[in-house]
C-alpha cells in the first residue's frame, strides 16, 4: 500500500481515538474532511478503501456522519470497487455506519445490484451472532425497502419475495414470543431498592393497569398502554419487569437505567410512580433508542429533565427550569400543564395538554412541541435558538453548521446536569 495512504489512515485513527476520549464527534469529522481531501489527490486513492473499512470496523461506535467525509470519499469511486469492499466489510463485521451505507445503495433504483444489496441486508437481519442493535437496524431498513422498492428486475422481485417471507416468519415468531410473555412467570423478587426508592417489581401484565390509555393523540403508531410493544419494551428480555411505587417520592436525582446494582436477574423496562415525584437535581435518561420509560401519574417538580429513547408520560403538572427531549425514538406526553424556563424538543415530540408559564420554546428538526387547543393538537413555533439561552461552554457546532448541545466529555450538557451545574445563561 502507498505509504501516504498508510500515514493518512493512521492519522484518521488517531482522531478517532481523540473523539473516543473527548466524546465530541467533531474532533474526528472536522479533521477527516481535510484528510479525505488529501486522499483524493493521490493517484492510487482506491487503495485506501479497504483500510478505511477496517478502520471503521475497529471503531464501530463513533459517529462518522451521514455519510460524512469518509462516506463521501468512498461513494465517489466508480466501477463497483467501493460497493465490493463495503460488502466484504459487512461480511467481516457489520456496523451501524456500514449498514447505513448499504441502505443508501439499496435505495438507489438505478443500481442494477439492488437485489444483492437486499439479500445482504436480509442476511445481516437474520444473523443471530451480531448485536441486537445491528439486527434491529437491518430489520428496520429491510422493512422500509420492502414497502418502497419497485421490483423492476426479475432478480430483485425474487429477492423481495424471499425477504418478505423472512419478515413474515419473524413477525410470526414475535407474535409467538409475545403470547409466551403474556403467560408470565412471577418476578424473582417482590421489591427492590433503586436510587434509594423502594419499588415493587411487577410484570408487563401487571404494569398495563398503570399505563396511560390516551386516545386523542395524533400520529401514534402504537398505544401508550401496550407493555408488549417490542419497539418500546423489547420482548427478547426474558427477565424484564417494571418498577412501581405508590408513594409520593422526594429524591436527590433520578437516573433511568436498565440495570439494578447487584441484581443481574432484573432488566428494568420502566419506572412507574402513581403519586407525585419531586427531584432536587435532575431526571436523566441515557439510551437514545430504548431507554426505560418514565410514567408518573402525579405532579413532577425537578430543575432539569432530560428524556429520550421511549414514550414517557406525566399525568399531572410539571414544574422545571429546563425540559430537554432528544431523538425521534420516542415522545413525551404531559397530561397536565407545564411551567418551564425552556422547553427544548430536539427531534423528540412533546405533547402538552395545557401550556402554563413557559419562557422559551426551542424545536430542532421540525416543529416538535404540541399544545392542545380546543379539540386540536397544534404545533408551536420556536421562539428562540439554543445559542441564545444555553451557556456557550456546553454548545458545539454540528456538521450542518447548527448549534447543538454537546453531549459527551467534561464540557457537555450531560456532565453539567450530573454535576448540578446550570445550563442556562
Amino acid at each position: 500500500m502507498n505509504k501516504s495512504i498508510q500515514l493518512i489512515v493512521r492519522r484518521l485513527e488517531e482522531h478517532i481515538q481523540m473523539t473516543q476520549r473527548s466524546g465530541n464527534k467533531y474532533d474526528f469529522i472536522d479533521k477527516a474532511h481535510e484528510l479525505c481531501m488529501e486522499l483524493e489527490t493521490l493517484g492510487d486513492a482506491g487503495e485506501a478503501i479497504e483500510p478505511l473499512f477496517r478502520c471503521i470496523e475497529r471503531s464501530p461506535d463513533i459517529d462518522y456522519g451521514g455519510p460524512g467525509p469518509i462516506g463521501q470519499f468512498l461513494e465517489a469511486f466508480d466501477g463497483g470497487i467501493y460497493e465490493k469492499q463495503l460488502l466484504h466489510s459487512l461480511q467481516r463485521k457489520p456496523t451501524l455506519y456500514t449498514i447505513h451505507l448499504l441502505d443508501i445503495l439499496l435505495q438507489d433504483s438505478n443500481d442494477p445490484r439492488q437485489a444483492l444489496y437486499l439479500d445482504t441486508m436480509r442476511a445481516i437481519a437474520a444473523n443471530v451472532v451480531v448485536s441486537d442493535t445491528i439486527r434491529k437496524e437491518a430489520i428496520n431498513n429491510l422493512r422500509y425497502a420492502l414497502e418502497n422498492l419497485s421490483p423492476w428486475t426479475a432478480e430483485l422481485r425474487k429477492e423481495m419475495i424471499k425477504a418478505q417471507a423472512w419478515i413474515d416468519e419473524l413477525m410470526s415468531k414475535e407474535a409467538a414470543d409475545r403470547e409466551t410473555l403474556q403467560q408470565e412467570e412471577p418476578p424473582p423478587l417482590s421489591t427492590v431498592s433503586y436510587k434509594g426508592i423502594s419499588f415493587q417489581v411487577i410484570t408487563r401484565g401487571q404494569a398495563k393497569a398503570y399505563m396511560p390509555a390516551l386516545t386523542d393523540l395524533p400520529d401514534i403508531e402504537s398505544k401508550l398502554d401496550d407493555p408488549w410493544d417490542d419497539q418500546r419494551f423489547p420482548i427478547f428480555h426474558e427477565n424484564a419487569y417494571f418498577l412501581l411505587t405508590e408513594e409520593n417520592i422526594t429524591i436527590g436525582k433520578l437516573e433511568l437505567g436498565y440495570k439494578i446494582p447487584d441484581r443481574d436477574d432484573i432488566i428494568v423496562l420502566g419506572f412507574i410512580f402513581t403519586g407525585s415525584l419531586q427531584v432536587q437535581s435532575h431526571i436523566l435518561a441515557f439510551d437514545t433508542s430504548s431507554s426505560p420509560a418514565l410514567i408518573v401519574h402525579g405532579e413532577v417538580h425537578c430543575p432539569c429533565i432530560h428524556l429520550l429513547g421511549n414514550r414517557h408520560y406525566i399525568g399531572g403538572n410539571v414544574t422545571t427550569d429546563v425540559l430537554w427531549t432528544k431523538y425521534n425514538q420516542g415522545e413525551l406526553y404531559i397530561n397536565g400543564s407545564i411551567d418551564a424556563q425552556v422547553i427544548l424538543a430536539d427531534t423528540m415530540p412533546v405533547f402538552i395538554r395545557q401550556c402554563g408559564r413557559v419562557g422559551a420554546l426551542i424545536s430542532r428538526m421540525g416543529m416538535n412541541i404540541y399544545c392542545k387547543t380546543g379539540n386540536e393538537w397544534l404545533q408551536q413555533p420556536a421562539t428562540h435558538d439554543i445559542e441564545e439561552l444555553f451557556l456557550p461552554t456546553i454548545c458545539i457546532t454540528n456538521e450542518d453548521g447548527d448549534t447543538v448541545l454537546n453531549e459527551a466529555g467534561a464540557n457537555s450538557a450531560i456532565a453539567y446536569i450530573k454535576a448540578g451545574k446550570p445550563l442556562l445563561k
